[in-house]
């Protein structure tokens, strides 16, 4: 039996909304490390959260206070990557997800997703991904959360 090595996950950490929101179902939010070395929100993460009506006050509200984490695309490179994703035969990509993916392969980090296809895609292009779950049960711990 050969056993393969899987990538650690590593910071910066690319969270899309529904991880966000789990985390907040968990009463996790507030405990997250607030430094955008560590956390990365993409704008467009920012920008479906905050399109939402209904429950989603928490997460708003953990938004405003930590909108530093809050991030743009930096590159050249992450934007084509981006649009790329979008217009991928068959759309199967939300921008946020696509927008953490670009983000997570050009920062180096690590692509955090409860979207099954969306962590496919990012390992297909050697980006590390991992769940909500992996994330609370793996990652936070070793953050001292």
């Amino acid at each position: 039996m050969t056993f393969v090595a899987l990538p650690t996950p590593r910071p910066p950490f690319v969270l899309d909304a529904d991880c966000i929101i789990k985390l907040a179902r968990q009463g996790l939010l507030r405990s997250l490390p607030s430094d955008e070395r560590t956390i990365i929100i993409p704008f467009k993460v920012d920008e479906e959260i905050r399109g939402y009506r209904g429950r989603r006050s928490l997460v708003k509200e953990w938004l405003n206070k930590n909108n530093h984490l809050v991030k743009r695309f930096q590159t050249p490179e992450e934007h084509e990557l981006y649009y790329a994703l979008i217009a991928a035969r068959g759309h199967v990509l939300g921008e946020g997800e696509a927008a953490g993916i670009a983000m997570a392969n050009r920062r180096n980090g690590t692509f955090v997703s409860d979207d099954r296809k969306a962590r496919e895609i990012a390992s297909l292009r050697h980006i590390v991904s991992i769940t909500p779950a992996e994330f609370h049960q793996f990652v936070l711990p070793r953050l001292g959360m």
